[in-house]
């Protein structure tokens, strides 16, 4: 159970373009919305689970939505409050039930500042299932795929994460290994994706990051979607050393070759059924390399 759940504020996993007002827990820390870039005001990491949750709470959760609310791709990620540590945050996020802003829209920089990436608009949100949807499809064979969706993930010392989706291999999936220490067949992701409408591409590398130390992770997916959601460029990465990166892996997913006037290394932009098959075909649709 999260901090969340013993607050008697409002608290939502997904917004309307209107959100609701979050009740004001504490009216007198006021939250600013400044680059992410900029210095921050704090050196100590000194702020209490409690003391996040208050400050959440008191939200207000339209002035949020109206900052992401532009024509930019890349917008600046809204700076919540610094002088948090990886343990306050985490214990503030507890099993990520009931949080104001749902965990996969939140960040924690080295620095001790909590950051919201981006809120999870229609856009957002239709271009990560209509993945989950073409992708098992793809498979051809969804019943041996395991899908955790925004499941709560950890990793020792930092920061709880958590994807727009994950899958791995179910208990009866052919060909498996067993999974890597200290995953247990109902943790185990080995595709994680992560979907940016105006979050950077800077900031979903950041996340990809985070996964690649992730024990048993075999790919992790870059989505960022347009406006309109009509194009999607992409970065895939083959994780083999775990912490490590490999070269991106876009040139090489079947049937989804680079595209003319598009550098190696370059996004490519697809369209969300191009890139399920295609990446289907490489990651083996969720089985080991022995398949």
């Amino acid at each position: 159970m999260s901090v969340a759940g013993l607050s008697d504020g409002d608290s939502f996993d997904t917004y309307a373009t209107k959100p609701k007002k979050a009740k004001v827990a504490h009216p007198t820390e006021v939250t600013s919305v400044v680059a992410a870039a900029m210095a921050p005001t704090a050196t100590t990491l000194t702020r209490t689970s409690r003391q996040i949750l208050g400050i959440m709470n008191g939200l207000e959760l339209d002035d949020v939505a109206s900052y992401f609310d532009k024509d930019g791709d890349d917008i600046d990620p809204y700076v919540v409050c610094d002088g948090v540590s990886v343990e306050a945050f985490n214990a503030y996020v507890g099993d990520g039930e009931g949080l104001p802003v749902a965990l996969r829209f939140l960040d924690l920089t080295a620095d001790g500042r909590i950051l919201i990436v981006e809120l999870p608009t229609k856009v957002h949100e239709s271009t990560a299932s209509k993945f989950v949807a073409k992708f098992l499809r793809a498979t051809g064979n969804e019943d041996e795929v395991a899908t955790g969706g925004s499941t709560t993930s950890t990793r020792a010392g930092l920061r709880k994460k958590e994807a727009d989706a994950t899958f791995g291999p179910m208990g009866w999936t052919p060909n498996r290994t067993a999974p890597p220490a200290p995953r247990t067949i109902s943790d185990w992701v080995t595709l994680a994706v992560e979907v940016g409408r105006t979050q950077s591409w800077a900031s979903l590398t950041a996340a990809a990051s985070w996964w690649a130390g992730y024990a048993g992770i075999q790919y992790v997916l870059l989505l960022k979607v347009s406006a309109r959601g009509t194009q999607i460029a992409y970065r895939l990465y083959d994780i083999v050393t775990p912490g490590l990166f490999l070269a991106e892996v876009s040139s090489r997913v079947p049937g989804v070759g680079l595209h003319a006037g598009v550098g190696v290394g370059q996004p490519l932009r697809f369209t969300a059924r191009e890139l399920a098959l295609g990446l289907c075909v490489y990651a083996k649709c969720g089985a080991s390399e022995a398949s």
